[in-house]
């Protein structure tokens, strides 16, 4: 029996037949002993086929093996091409009565499609006839082809403020992210070219959809929902002002802590040593040293602002960060928290810093009781020569050496208090924008924490050591005043012995400079990315005309003008840094070329004006301790050096027969072999005087420079013994 297809065999003990393939399913070719298939989902047939075919125009299929139904009323199906497992609601302004329709008929009224792509229509009316369509509100996309009130979604860079929190219903609609790849959305074009990610694929035309369940970028590392997308996920931690990066593994980030930890300790001892080994002296090291450390706090203040940094220049104000200040740079706790919030970490960082000047301060005088009593030079004993250094000496100048390290940091942190920003109605904590400003927990700190940050770091601090200063300040320029009292040079000379006895306040001047520099990164966020940058490079330029105006330094010798150039050149660079960095965020990623020219320049000047202070800062150290046995030791070593490199010189000349230049050459090596010999053999008690040991100590002589009451200049030569 032939077997017809769209039919299926069945056999029983004693013949076999076949059977028709039932609606929603399909017979094989050729027939087989199987029953039939099931269509897939939005495809059905007719009997004793062998395929199915997508549903009709107004009907839909929703399971496999089901029939084609019709579209119920006040809904449309309007293909036959591909299968349809259901069927669209009649858009806003269409109807459909009846059933199995392909298409809705119109209302009359506006539909989404009839606006621009930079309007959307407003379908709140309870009035269909009152819809019309609206501008987009700023940052709103509204390139979808149901651009409508209710599902319209936020372009990319911005955050759709909750209707509960807007100051206007129907205007300030979205508020812009402080970073903006953080926040999901439609295409923006006023960002076009400004961010890409890893394929080179621009950012802000990459989101074709505005209508996300999940806001923000949580490839970046940021919550999948929060306020502006600016909290960051589990297991990352805060980057520079606004960015999220991944936590290192707990061993690694605990190993960095530890490192942290001993390179505050090793910094605290090397300035605090170098402090008092200087006592009341005005050595060139100390202020090259303290130049420095202002440059690179200053410096490592412009990872706060927002630009678009490089990872390369991210890593270097990291560096300069954590050799010039204590704070974040060095230590950073936000991997090892265990606080549920942003705003509890950052509450709990607030105590922590609030404290550490305190609590180091007590450490500080328990440490030099103690020693003083080992010593057998009690704390509050009166010092019997005024050039002694006692206890309470070394107390004050290990206080005021943590404080200076740690001025920029207490200001940071005393500014973030009272940075708020206004998203909608309510103000939010920049460092968390789910915690409310001035109200519960902010409020009391604010009372508890901020306010006296305020009045006793920030502000207090330097007008303590000034009017401290001003107390002893010379009445005239040409008076001595403050460096005539040796217990003062001592315990405050870090703040005024760098500069002219009529500038003595300069130190509050440099300070304001940081404070101004710390605010503006802070508070500064209102202005905008550019305008706080601009503001930045204004605030840099008018340092740079104080300090050529002001000429503050004290110039004891030649080789202390050298002060005035590299307090110069650090303003400049950092004015160059800032400039550069505006440039960089301006021209966007796709500026290739421009941007790898001003990293590099940035890098560089960086780091050549750092190894310019660093050989300015060994040489000086050098020559101010050159009656120390390390100095000899390695000055003795240099001179052996040179003078076996002279001695193979005068050997190639003797080949050449050139025996008086040899013998000149050969000159001081017979001195020092004969300096050698005439050592081993001398009696005890007697010394033998090199001559080139004496040629160098009468051109390393030092004077100190000083001014009559007429004012004019005199040198005195130093007692180095």
């Amino acid at each position: 029996v032939e077997v017809p297809l769209g039919s299926y065999i069945t056999c029983s003990k004693t013949e076999c037949d076949f059977a028709s393939c039932l609606e929603g399913t399909y017979g094989e070719n050729p027939p087989a002993n199987a029953t039939c298939k099931k269509c897939l989902a939005g495809q059905s047939s007719f009997n004793s086929s062998i395929a199915c075919t997508p549903c009709g125009k107004g009907t839909f299929a929703p399971r496999n093996g089901s029939l084609c139904r019709e579209c119920p009323r006040g809904f449309f199906q309007p293909q036959s091409a591909t299968p349809s497992t259901r069927c669209e609601r009649c858009p806003a302004g269409y109807a459909q009565n009846a059933t199995g329709e392909s298409a809705c008929t119109s209302l009359g009224w506006l539909h989404p499609e009839d606006c621009t792509s930079e309007q959307y229509l407003n379908n709140t009316a309870a009035n269909q006839q009152d819809w019309q369509c609206v501008t987009c509100p700023a940052g709103g996309s509204c390139l979808s082809t149901n651009a409508t009130w209710d599902p319209l979604g936020p372009m990319f860079g911005f955050w759709k403020i909750p209707a509960a929190d807007r100051t206007d219903a129907w205007h300030n609609v979205f508020a812009e992210c402080d970073y903006h790849p953080a926040c999901l959305g439609g295409p923006n074009p006023a960002l076009a070219g400004r961010y890409l990610d890893g394929d080179g694929q621009d950012l802000a035309d990459k989101r074709q959809s505005a209508n996300y369940s999940q806001p923000c970028a949580t490839e970046l590392g940021f919550k999948a929902s929060s306020r502006l997308c600016h909290a960051c996920a589990q297991g990352h931690r805060r980057q520079g002002a606004n960015q999220c990066a991944q936590c290192p593994q707990a061993g690694q980030n605990w190993g960095l802590i530890v490192l942290g930890v001993l390179l505050i300790l090793g910094m605290l001892v090397y300035v605090v040593s170098s402090t008092l080994g200087q006592g009341d002296k005005m050595d060139l090291s100390q202020s090259v040293q303290k130049i420095m450390l202002s440059y690179l706090q200053v410096i490592a203040l412009a990872q706060s602002f927002p630009l678009r940094w490089p990872a390369s220049l991210r890593t270097l104000f990291e560096i300069q960060g954590a050799v010039s200040t204590l704070g974040d740079h060095i230590v950073n706790v936000d991997c090892i928290s265990a606080s549920e919030s942003g705003a509890e970490l950052f509450y709990g960082k607030q105590v922590m810093y609030a404290l550490v000047p305190l609590l180091t301060g007590l450490l500080g005088f328990l440490f030099w009781y103690a020693y003083g009593m080992r010593r057998g030079v009690p704390f509050f004993a009166k010092r019997t020569e005024p050039k002694d250094k006692t206890p309470k000496d070394k107390f004050v100048v290990t206080v005021t050496a943590i404080v200076f390290l740690m001025y920029p940091t207490l200001c940071t942190q005393a500014f973030s208090v009272f940075s708020c920003r206004w998203v909608g109605t309510k103000q939010y904590l920049q460092v968390d924008f789910q915690e409310s400003c001035y109200m519960g927990r902010h409020f009391v700190f604010v009372l508890a924490l901020g306010m006296p940050q305020l009045l006793l770091y920030v502000f207090g601090l330097p007008l303590l050591v000034l009017g401290f200063l001003r107390r002893h300040a010379p009445a005239t320029a040409t008076e001595e005043g403050l460096f005539a009292l040796p217990p003062v040079v001592t315990r405050w000379g870090l703040f005024f012995k760098s500069y002219k006895p009529n500038r003595y306040f300069w130190e509050t001047i440099v300070s304001a400079r940081k404070v101004s520099v710390v605010a503006l990164s802070v508070f500064g966020k209102e202005l905008g990315v550019e305008r706080q940058s601009q503001v930045a490079l204004f605030l840099l330029l008018v340092c740079i005309v104080l300090e050529i105006s002001g000429e503050p330094f004290r110039e004891l010798t030649d080789a202390h003008a050298v002060l005035r150039r590299l307090e110069l050149s650090a303003l400049l660079v950092a004015w160059g840094t800032f400039w550069c960095g505006l440039m960089i965020h301006k021209s966007g990623p796709k500026s290739e070329g421009m941007n790898i020219f001003m990293t590099v320049s940035v890098i560089v000047c960086n780091v050549v004006l750092t190894l310019w202070f660093l050989r300015v800062l060994v040489a000086a150290y050098v020559a101010e301790k050159k009656d120390s046995a390390v100095v000899k030791r390695v000055l003795r070593l240099g001179k052996r050096l040179t003078l076996g490199r002279r001695s193979s010189a005068s050997f190639e000349e003797n080949q050449t027969g050139s025996v008086e230049e040899n013998q000149a050459a050969s000159f001081e090596v017979n001195q020092a072999a004969s300096f050698e010999e005439n050592q081993a053999g001398v009696p005890a008690g007697s010394t033998v005087v090199n001559p080139l040991e004496q040629e160098l100590e009468l051109s390393q002589r030092r004077f100190s420079k000083h001014m009559t009451a007429e004012g004019r200049d005199y040198y005195v030569e130093e007692d180095t013994n």
